[in-house]
């Protein structure tokens, strides 16, 4: 069984979190999560499959930097990366099933530059879904 498909992820995914309780902190986000999945299944049963999964990923990181002087941010940059993952899926009535998956994205490193400093930030990311879908 194989499959390709598409997915928009529309949730805001915290990927940093600093504070060095000197009154500066970092905070970096992962938004506008996109990209394209190819998967190769194999059956376990009349209506339960098991997959792996390869994706081509593109999102954006957007950053915001906290001192005692000021806030800088947000700075965004956009990334693309690979990801791979794994999963079930149930067949229900129709072409309407229940899935459970993991996703590991790993995207290209990007360079933000705060006050005349330059940070080089690979993001990488671990998803777990659990929904409902629709064949065609």
């Amino acid at each position: 069984i194989y499959g390709i498909g598409l997915y928009l992820n529309p949730f805001t995914l915290k990927a940093h979190d600093e504070n060095d309780n000197a009154g500066e902190s970092a905070t970096i986000e992962i938004v506008d999560m996109r990209g394209l999945v190819g998967e190769i299944g194999w059956k376990l049963g009349a209506s339960t499959v098991a997959y792996g999964k390869v994706s081509l990923n593109q999102g954006r990181m957007e950053g915001t930097f906290r001192a005692p002087d000021g806030v800088i941010g947000p700075l965004t940059k956009s990334f693309s990366g690979v990801g791979f993952g794994a999963g079930f899926r149930q067949s229900l009535a129709g072409n309407m099933y229940l899935f459970t998956e993991w996703h590991h994205i790993m995207g290209s490193e990007v360079s933000m530059v705060v006050e005349d400093t330059t940070y080089n930030i690979k993001p990488t990311l671990t998803t777990g879904l659990i929904g409902a879908g629709w064949t065609f």
